[in-house]
């Protein structure tokens, strides 16, 4: 077996954690040889290959979801002047949050926590249902006519037209 260690840090001071005094507590332990890892992927930065969550060549970082079901982060600094190998528990939405930074886990994703919502632009949020129909060419000129009189586009000066009908039903029922 091959036991990891993975510690809470809790500071002293939580204002100011440069000068902080920090305490390691045992928070529980895995083997890392029973857990699932993920990788981030690597992109080519001009110079080197480098992490796309870390931007570093020298540090890694890795994600194990445990044989028990708990997500352990895994920064790894070693390569980087002997820098710290440290772990530490993520959430559910922690984990998925680093999967889905990492650029190369979305069957991780899906698997663990669904389906990837789609991608959405920067537009406008939708206003309601789309409803289609067809109006007479003599009809849409017209419409198309008010919508320019009125600096409106068409889309809205329907819904105009159609606010204005249901509110005369309404006032005559």
């Amino acid at each position: 077996m091959s036991r990891v260690n993975v510690y809470k840090t809790y500071y002293d001071d939580l204002d100011d954690y440069t000068d902080s005094e920090t305490t390691e507590v045992l928070a529980g332990w895995f083997d890392p040889t029973k857990a699932e890892v993920f990788e981030q992927d690597k992109r080519w930065d001009g110079n080197n290959m480098v992490g796309v969550i870390t931007g570093s060549q020298w540090i890694d970082e890795y994600l194990y979801r445990t044989k028990g079901g708990r997500w352990v982060l895994n920064h790894d600094a070693h390569r980087y002047r002997g820098g710290p190998d440290t772990y530490q528990f993520l959430t559910d939405a922690q984990a998925k949050d680093w999967l889905l930074r990492s650029e190369c886990n979305d069957d991780a994703v899906e698997r663990f926590f669904g389906e990837i919502e789609e991608e959405h632009g920067p537009g406008r949020p939708g206003i309601g249902e789309q409803v289609c129909f067809t109006i007479p060419a003599d009809d849409l000129a017209e419409i198309d006519a008010i919508a320019g009189r009125d600096g409106l586009a068409r889309s809205a000066t329907l819904r105009n037209a159609v606010s204005s009908y249901i509110a005369i039903r309404e006032h005559h029922s």
